[in-house]
């Protein structure tokens, strides 16, 4: 089956670039990844998640730290559900480099080499984590004054929090992370997901950062499961999928904007992945809003 891409528009709004919610799962979760960065803690029941074909147990305690190159499934079924605190942050926050983000950089940076990207941590660490993660949704619904900057600093406690106490399961990855701060390739990738509408070569970047195409090439792969070219089609198709739902304008108009060369080639990487066109795509998703009202 092949992936859903999901919008951050779905759960981010305009004026905070961060969400959090509670989400009591009873249905399958289908294969799908993010144009954006979420955090997922579970807090009560269980559940099978799947994350790029691999599956383990959500448990209480379990965090998932999740991003673009992440597909991600959770199978449950309606008796048996599962209680999770969902997070997701925007992209601009995390690549903004002179945003109130920055002391977080590195730190999601290196997670995203994660070979791993959960943890299940013991009883002190998960009420640690759940009192941060109320405190948080309590700033969201109460909207009292600087409860935007009192949410960004509790996401930041979370996540230190979070890195503090993964430990050493983690450990397989440290070469992927010495090779991404010491090639740079950290900031291809991330040049990659901010400038994907234009036209961005293999060439482009080995002029550009002064390697050799091969090089960046394999550690695409190497890094994140897959190579360049499949990364920015992912990225270029959920921008698409922002677009297809919450504009009006033309299909070709959102193919260009979004980096693609020509509309043949853009319907194709879109019937191949997402198995409709953009036009079916975008009235199926209208459909299905307007079948939720009635």
């Amino acid at each position: 089956m092949n992936p859903l891409l999901v919008s951050h528009k779905q759960w981010i709004s305009e004026d905070l670039p961060f969400a959090l919610r509670v989400d009591n799962i009873k249905e399958h979760v289908l294969p799908h990844c993010h144009n954006y960065i979420e955090f997922n803690f579970t807090v009560g029941g269980s559940a099978r998640e799947k994350i790029n074909g691999v599956e383990h147990i959500l448990k209480p305690g379990t965090f998932t730290l999740l991003f673009p190159h992440h597909i991600h499934e959770i199978e449950v079924t309606p008796e048996k559900p599962v209680t999770v605190f969902v997070g997701s942050i925007k992209f601009e926050s995390f690549y903004d480099k002179k945003g109130d983000f920055q002391v977080l950089t590195e730190l999601l940076s290196q997670a995203a080499m994660d070979k791993v990207p959960y943890n299940d941590f013991g009883e002190e660490t998960t009420n640690e984590l759940t009192a941060i993660l109320n405190s948080m949704q309590k700033e969201l619904t109460q909207r009292k004054k600087w409860s935007t900057l009192m949410f960004k600093s509790k996401l930041m406690e979370l996540l230190i929090t979070y890195d503090r106490n993964r430990g050493d399961k983690n450990s397989l990855a440290e070469g992927k992370r010495i090779l991404s701060r010491k090639s740079g390739m950290w900031d291809i990738i991330t040049y990659v997901s901010q400038h994907y509408q234009e036209d961005i070569t293999l060439k482009h970047l080995s002029e550009g950062f002064h390697m050799s195409a091969s090089h960046i090439s394999s550690s695409f792969h190497q890094l994140l499961g897959e190579n360049f070219h499949k990364y920015l089609e992912k990225i270029r198709l959920a921008q698409a999928c922002d677009l297809l739902l919450s504009t009006d304008s033309s299909v070709l108009d959102i193919c260009f904007e979004t980096g693609f060369k020509s509309y043949k080639t853009f319907s194709r990487v879109f019937l191949k992945t997402l198995g409709l066109s953009p036009t079916e795509y975008r009235k199926q998703r209208i459909d299905d809003t307007l079948s939720d009202m009635l």
